[in-house]
């Protein structure tokens, strides 16, 4: 019975963790640093536009001088755009 009881908690436990693995490959996060003087920084995604029509949504700014903001994972490109200006499309690579 203590087997049995066993072997059912590692299934349950790998479940468990391909379901965090499954959900963390869903999303990705997106970080910029812009130009001095760039202000309202968003981020803007299409087919679909996940962030919201253009200009998309705006992008946090941490306290490292970076911007981020995190989407789903679908995409392969984003422009990166401001009141200033906007980037070309940028190619989104897993780890970069």
């Amino acid at each position: 019975m203590k087997k049995i009881i066993a072997i059912a908690l590692v299934l349950m436990l790998c479940v468990s963790a391909l379901s965090v693995a499954a959900f963390a490959a869903d999303t990705v996060t997106i970080y910029a640093k812009v130009l001095d003087g760039w202000t309202n920084v968003g981020c803007y995604t299409w087919n679909p536009e996940d962030l919201g029509g253009w200009p998309g949504s705006k992008m946090t700014l941490g306290s490292d001088g970076w911007y981020k903001i995190t989407m789903p994972g679908t995409h392969t490109t984003v422009i990166i755009n401001s009141d200033q200006g906007q980037t070309v499309n940028i190619p989104i690579e897993a780890g970069k």
